[in-house]
């Protein structure tokens, strides 16, 4: 079989990308633990995912963070955690249950965030706590990842009364 290139990853990035599929070809636990390879072959599908997705990635709050502070949709920080969440939380029964919840619950924040008087504050905790989490994640230390994202959102709901 001969090695892939970038532009392989790239292009089947986008081919998943028109099936509304997202099927990066390193899951994210093997990215940790073997060379930069995987990182890399990684994000080159990523690139070639976003510039051909035409849905919602779903993570609104972390999109919405990005939005507030000009990342691109490709930024680390939101691939980074919608790898968490598709290869670690939605694969348990508590965090598939979580992450509908969210759905439900997640875009009425975003919402009242925007229309929120001290929105610049909220953004930057907010991106600050992702970028701790993503940094946890990145270290293999996942509970601690997901205790942030527990934590943030509980704090939100109540904020928001969602």
């Amino acid at each position: 079989m001969a090695e892939r290139t970038e532009k392989d990853y790239y292009d089947k990035g986008r081919a998943d990308a028109s099936k509304d599929r997202y099927d990066p070809p390193h899951p994210i636990l093997d990215t940790w633990l073997n060379d930069d390879s995987f990182v890399e072959d990684n994000r080159d599908y990523d690139k070639g995912w976003s510039s051909s997705h035409q849905g919602s990635s779903n993570c609104f709050i972390s999109a919405a963070c990005a939005e507030y502070a000009h990342l691109p949709d490709d930024a680390d920080e939101l691939v980074t955690i919608r790898r968490f969440r598709d290869d670690v939380i939605a694969r348990t029964a508590d965090g598939h249950n979580a992450i509908e919840e969210y759905y439900r619950v997640a875009p009425a924040i975003v919402q009242r965030i925007w229309n929120s008087a001290d929105r610049d504050v909220i953004f930057q905790q907010l991106l600050a706590r992702i970028r701790d989490a993503v940094d946890l994640i990145k270290t293999g230390r996942l509970c601690e990842a997901w205790a942030i994202y527990e934590t943030e959102l509980k704090w939100l709901r109540t904020k928001f009364g969602v």
